[in-house]
């Protein structure tokens, strides 16, 4: 059954076309991605949808009596009402229902006649179930699960909505909205301030959501978890899918294909005809006159050919490449027993962790843990309570910014990267800018008016011309479109330098990343692998059975330091036996080098060298012996700890 009826919907913003007559239809359940570039219209059509934007022209059509909820990618909310209070509200309907309830109390006390009684006793039947449905006997229960799901721990439920941050609030924004039983959710990228935690159980709420789901995301894991059908919004026009977003991917893979084949033949048979007319038009003598015949007559039928649109994938993509001026030591970074608090409360402690050159680390956890506090401790922007952070020889960090507060918002575009870079010509900045797809007038916009795509992409691009080693990345998949985190995760993979990357697209995480760090306030917890192998390593452990009923939470905690410390010692002795390893080669090649000299005949014939040479190869033979005890006795050690 449809709730929702689009017909041949058009937009314009003066004399831009958004939306050139576009239409669908939303039925009762389902769950629809919503994807396309930045600026193609995603967030537009939501506001047609809610009224917020009147059409140009076209049709919208809503079952009776639709309860949508809509959550805006920027939220605004001001109350004085404390957290659960601002949830409360969306079970109105249960309340006003629960007033008439009261009244028909009062008139149960009253002197009524049988049949009185009679009618006053039906409707309180059905009005108790209309309580129920809408909530009223559940709601409790219920604001405090997606309160909890959002991040809010039952402590804060009694806080002043006024004293959240921004990311906070939409958290909030989003716990009201699924909040109330509406019918339908429209979201606007709702998983931009939430941490995985959060995202994990919004996408069980939505599995498990009743109503019709319309969702824009550049989350690739969370469409694919989520929809059954994507909406591709490209040029004005939209493309309905009925299929989840890797079956998408697949599809429309082929469909450009279909289209490049199509484009190609006809721009082809257009060149053939285009000769045929420049050269009947061109005959002389008495050929003449009927060669400007049929030309005109072969350009009327080119005239009317319907034309096949090029290829949307022959327009410019965003070209990066990641390339360090110089390799850094092996080691690059080794924190040890970091510790930071604020205003005596504790943000985490014990925090120890390596990374070794080339790793790419993605860093996940809760938000608040202090993810960006610790890279801010790194930069050295910021100090430490206690601990050590030591960086390897010839280490250069280069840092993203999620917040975008490098950028200065009041100059331009080209001044703000020339800025940056300031012995590079006039060329070469047009050129860089325009790989960044900074082209024409867009070079001379005041940054501060740019999308946040557009502030992601010169980000990225200065990063690009860093030239570090070292890359500290604060989400930087933020604002990007699917085509542009695809471009980044492809440059990430080939940069030989070392990242730490904060993220919560879980996507991005396995597609690039080769360890998982989890901070928490207790410490850090490393693990080798993707997201994917992450999430498998934290069920293979055990973690549930550990922390189940009946410890307390100091015995929680005694066993979550004890794991950890086991960890950070399996870590260590690996990397101790990386570094044996190398070792042990280095001697042996130094063995087979002063093997060779001792049968070069000019030093094996004066005694004096060949002697030298003979107590030097003793030495390191000693050496090759040594080393290769101490790298058995710790695979011996490494092997027992892993096997407990």
């Amino acid at each position: 059954m449809a709730v929702i009826s689009v017909q041949d919907l058009k937009k314009s913003y003066g004399i831009k076309p958004i939306l050139k007559g576009i239409s669908f239809q939303v039925n009762q359940g389902d769950k629809i991605g919503i994807i396309g570039g930045n600026g193609v219209g995603k967030t537009t059509l939501f506001r047609l949808l809610t009224s917020i934007e009147d059409q140009d022209s076209g049709k919208i059509s809503m079952k009776g009596d639709l309860r949508l909820g809509y959550l805006a990618q920027n939220v605004h909310i001001e109350s004085d009402n404390s957290l659960f209070e601002e949830c409360k509200k969306a079970y109105w309907r249960a309340f006003r229902v629960e007033d008439k309830l009261r009244d028909l109390e009062k008139q149960m006390g009253e002197d009524l006649t049988k049949e009185e009684l009679s009618r006053v006793m039906s409707s309180y039947q059905v009005l108790t179930e209309r309580f129920e449905e809408e909530g009223g006997l559940s709601y409790v229960s219920e604001i405090r699960g997606i309160l909890k799901g959002m991040g809010f721990g039952e402590d804060r439920f009694d806080d002043p909505v006024n004293v959240l941050s921004g990311g906070e609030k939409s958290r909030l924004e989003l716990a009201r909205m699924l909040s109330g039983r509406p019918d339908i959710l429209l979201l606007d990228e709702p998983t931009n301030h939430l941490d995985i935690q959060a995202i994990r159980f919004l996408e069980s709420f939505l599995v498990d959501f009743k109503g019709a789901v319309l969702l824009i995301s550049h989350d690739r894991y969370f469409l694919d978890r989520i929809c059954q059908r994507i909406f591709l919004i490209e040029k004005g026009r939209l493309f309905a899918y009925n299929c989840g977003y890797r079956e998408y991917t697949q599809r429309r893979a082929k469909d450009l294909e279909v289209l490049r084949h199509a484009y190609e033949n006809q721009q082809a048979e257009i060149a053939r005809q285009q000769e045929i007319i420049d050269r009947l038009s061109k005959q002389g003598g008495s050929l003449r006159k009927r060669g400007i015949a049929q030309s005109r007559s072969r350009q009327k039928l080119l005239d009317k050919m319907v034309l096949v649109e090029a290829p949307p994938d022959q327009a410019p993509h965003m070209r990066f490449k990641l390339t360090p001026r110089y390799e850094s030591g092996r080691d690059v970074l080794e924190v040890e027993d970091l510790a930071k608090s604020f205003d005596g409360r504790p943000l985490f402690q014990e925090v120890s962790f390596y990374l070794g050159k080339g790793w790419k680390v993605g860093l996940v956890g809760e938000n608040g843990v202090g993810k960006t506090t610790l890279f801010r401790i790194l930069l050295d922007k910021m100090s430490g309570d206690m601990g050590r952070v030591s960086f390897g020889s010839a280490v250069k960090t280069a840092y993203f910014d999620q917040e975008q507060a490098n950028l200065d918002d009041d100059k331009t575009v080209i001044d703000e990267f020339w800025d940056a870079y300031p012995q590079m010509d006039h060329y070469r900045v047009r050129s860089n800018l325009a790989k960044f797809q900074f082209v024409g007038d867009d070079i001379f916009q005041v940054v501060g008016d740019l999308s946040g795509g557009e502030k992601s992409r010169l980000a990225l691009l200065k990063l690009m011309l860093s030239n570090a080693n070292l890359l500290l990345l604060d989400e930087p998949t933020n604002h990007l479109d699917i085509e542009s985190r695809e471009i980044l995760e492809e440059a990430l993979i080939d940069y030989e330098g070392t990242v730490l990357v904060i993220s919560h697209d879980r996507y991005f995480l396995n597609h690039v990343c080769d360890h998982i760090f989890q901070l928490t306030p207790e410490g850090m917890v490393t693990s080798l692998g993707n997201y994917d192998d992450f999430l498998a390593g934290q069920e293979a452990d055990g973690e549930k059975e550990e922390a189940g009923e009946g410890l307390t939470q100091t015995q929680k905690k005694k066993i979550q330091k004890k794991k950890r410390m086991k960890k950070e010692e399996v870590r260590k002795a690996r990397a101790r036996i990386q570094d044996l390893d190398r070792e042990i080669q280095d001697l042996q090649a130094q063995a087979e080098v002063l093997q060779a000299q001792a049968l070069d005949p000019e030093i094996y014939e004066d005694y004096e060298e060949a002697m030298v040479v003979h107590d030097q190869l003793e030495t390191i033979q000693k050496k090759i012996e040594e080393a290769s005890d101490r790298w058995l006795s710790l695979s011996m050690e490494l092997e027992g700890e892993e096997e407990e």
